[in-house]
């Protein structure tokens, strides 16, 4: 393929029927890929549901806590809670995740376009940013992956503009709101625009950009503070404390990272992207990016493998545009293009059945699971569980997070019993949440890998008893369990007084 086809100036109306005919083939491809009945390919996304709930009515019935309590996203919470006002619910979430999808699409386009793309290169910039790995999955999995990747995209987008408007701070405003991680780019290019504009002897001007990224931001940040007593959401600092990998071996870390690099299929962009050391946001970008990657192995390292790698999308669009880039330079631009097409090709049947294989997890198990909780449990029970979202999307009991995510008051319980200095003996946070709660039954996964099924060992451990009332109906599949508090509950409640008193503080 000549490089005359691959970098060739377009015009205005190439260009915007360009972006309508992505827009439409993205929509479309949503469309057919979602399962039907539509549902989601993880729990997550119903808690998104279950906040837009609480939001609108103003009452939770399973947590008791705010709409606010559990979300990542206070601007994709917003986006759903309305939709929800003229759709059902998984309706609303799917179209503001298809949405997303072609505002997403769309600013590839208009970022390759910017570099000079071809009307051809372009497509295939749209196709590997929209099919590489797990993208398909990330972008139709119900969560705010694909509203982040979006906003990222844009914002390179803005930066990239030869004269410098009022696009960038708005867009720079919004995006801690989107993903907290995003505050980290949102003040690096806000730094890079605010320079420029001290440079060119604009200093009214980059006032004037600072605050209106400031005034954006300062409502979610009164919003968020209001409801949760804090500045940025709990739900990282919950998954940190109950997992508990910060500490692991650097090699645990290092294999971690690999194997999510590889996941999400992002390892061949990643690499070229390093290549574009002479691109105009190289800066800016390097600092994300790495600063991500130093946080999320610091704090949280099995974040780099949940959800095939979901974690890594806020760097997608990072990575196209820094690899498109180089490309536009390199002489092997046409090769490395052929190369990345083959990398898509071979990775989407994986991305595409890990999504059918959870999506019929959902479809089967947790709609079963849901049934036979309305139909066998009493009223007045009360659930221990690990994963927040379907049975409070699906059922009215009282629930209670052992995460956290959901009751935050048990991130103490975690803080306790797995720092370095305290043993990291799960089993006592986990009893001691069982005993405070009042839990009477038990929702526990029955995973291969062992990490939740073995929430059953930590209770019998510390002397509770499980009678299995429910068996999973499919493989990964949910146990239900009644609980029988341990006759001596000295071992339980071990750290329930210093923790309780923590709370009240």
């Amino acid at each position: 393929m000549s490089r005359i086809h691959l970098w060739k100036e377009t015009s205005p109306v190439a260009r915007t029927r360009f972006y309508l005919t992505s827009a439409l083939v993205v929509a479309l491809l949503s469309i057919l890929v979602a399962p039907r009945p539509l549902v989601f390919p993880l729990d997550d996304p119903y808690i998104t549901i279950h906040n837009a709930d609480v939001l609108l009515s103003g009452v939770d019935h399973n947590y008791s806590t705010s709409a606010l309590t559990g979300a990542t996203s206070e601007i994709h919470l917003l986006l759903v809670a309305f939709g929800t006002l003229f759709l059902p619910s998984s309706v609303a979430l799917f179209m503001i995740g298809m949405a997303s999808a072609v505002f997403y699409a769309t600013g590839l386009a208009r970022i390759a376009f910017q570099l000079g793309a071809s009307c051809v290169t372009a497509a295939l910039f749209v196709a590997l940013g929209v099919l590489c790995g797990s993208t398909p999955f990330q972008l139709l999995n119900g969560l705010e992956t694909g509203l982040a990747m979006a906003v990222v995209t844009w914002a390179l987008s803005f930066a990239l503009e030869r004269s410098r408007s009022v696009r960038l701070p708005l867009l720079c405003g919004l995006m801690p709101f989107v993903r907290p991680e995003l505050a980290a780019l949102s003040g690096l290019l806000m730094a890079r625009q605010f320079w420029m504009r001290v440079r060119a002897g604009e200093h009214k001007w980059a006032i004037r950009d600072v605050l209106i990224a400031a005034g954006i931001a300062l409502p979610f940040l009164t919003w968020t503070w209001l409801s949760i007593g804090s500045l940025i959401p709990t739900t990282a600092n919950a998954k940190q404390l109950y997992f508990a990998d910060q500490h692991a071996p650097w090699k645990a870390k290092a294999g971690m990272l690999i194997v999510g690099m590889l996941q999400s299929g992002l390892l061949p962009l990643a690499a070229l992207a390093a290549l574009a050391w002479r691109s105009r946001l190289w800066t800016p970008l390097f600092l994300y990016v790495v600063s991500f990657l130093f946080a999320l192995w610091a704090t949280f390292p099995g974040g780099f493998i949940h959800n095939y790698g979901r974690y890594f999308f806020v760097l997608m669009p990072v990575f196209l545009y820094l690899t498109l880039d180089y490309l536009k330079t390199s002489r092997l631009s046409g090769m490395w293009f052929v190369i990345l097409a083959g990398w898509t090709a071979l990775m989407l049947p994986v991305g595409m059945n890990d999504y059918y294989a959870d999506e019929l997890l959902t479809a089967r198990e947790y709609v079963s699971l849901a049934k036979w909780v309305n139909t066998n449990l009493p009223p007045d029970a009360t659930l221990l569980i690990h994963d927040a979202g379907y049975l409070s999307y699906a059922t009215s009991f009282r629930l209670v997070d052992l995460v956290g995510l959901k009751t935050p008051r048990n991130v103490v319980y975690h803080r306790a019993c797995t720092a370095p200095t305290e043993g990291k003996d799960r089993r006592l946070a986990v009893s001691s949440i069982a005993m405070t709660s009042g839990a009477t039954y038990a929702v526990i996964m029955q995973d291969t890998a062992g990490f939740w099924s073995s929430l059953a060992r930590d209770l019998e451990s510390t002397g509770w008893h499980l009678r299995e009332v429910r068996a999973p109906a499919i493989r990964r599949g949910y146990a239900v369990y009644a609980l029988t508090p341990p006759a001596d509950s000295s071992v339980a409640c071990r750290i329930a007084g210093p923790t309780l008193t923590a709370l009240h503080r």
